[in-house]
């Protein structure tokens, strides 16, 4: 009886051993979409001043950092447009309510975001629609000027552009 005690103490001991796991790991991903698009994280409002915004968006990652994240994907490019000072896409219809236009004072988003985030000791990563040319694209949003730009590219080329239904 005492040699099977002992074999089982042994074996519970290695058993153990070989599933025991470091409770706290030298490097983990705990991450966090942030949304842009039809404003659903930041900003709150796309009629939002230059300062709410900033502001907002030190708050969202302070409240993440708090909550245990350590990165976050930013998105920057919604639909063919960016959240940056961009020379290639106009700024989005989400940050100003108007596509191509951008902050009111010199500022940009995304560098203030890695800044910000780097702060917090926290991981910034820009997160980009990589297909999507057009959120919506009902034929009220597909004519109205705030919606689409002139840069944008549906209207630059228009060739370039697959229709995947009406609505």
């Amino acid at each position: 009886m005492k040699k099977i005690v002992q074999i089982m103490l042994i074996a519970g001991t290695l058993l153990s051993t070989a599933f025991a796991y470091d409770p706290v790991p030298e490097r983990e991903f705990r991450g966090v979409w942030l949304s842009t698009v039809v404003n659903i994280d930041w900003p709150s409002s796309r009629y939002d001043s230059d300062t709410k915004k900033q502001n907002d968006l030190k708050a969202y990652l302070v409240k993440l950092k708090d909550s245990g994240c350590n990165a976050v994907l930013f998105q920057v490019r919604c639909s063919c447009d960016a959240m940056y000072d961009s020379p290639y896409e106009p700024w989005s219809y989400w940050f100003s309510g108007e596509q191509g236009k951008g902050p009111s004072v010199d500022w940009d988003p995304l560098e203030f975001a890695v800044s910000e985030a780097h702060k917090l000791g926290m991981e910034l990563h820009a997160w980009v629609n990589p297909y999507r040319a057009v959120v919506n694209p009902i034929p009220d949003n597909l004519n109205n000027s705030a919606y689409i730009s002139d840069e944008h590219v549906t209207r630059r080329h228009p060739d370039w552009i697959l229709k995947f239904s009406d609505v």
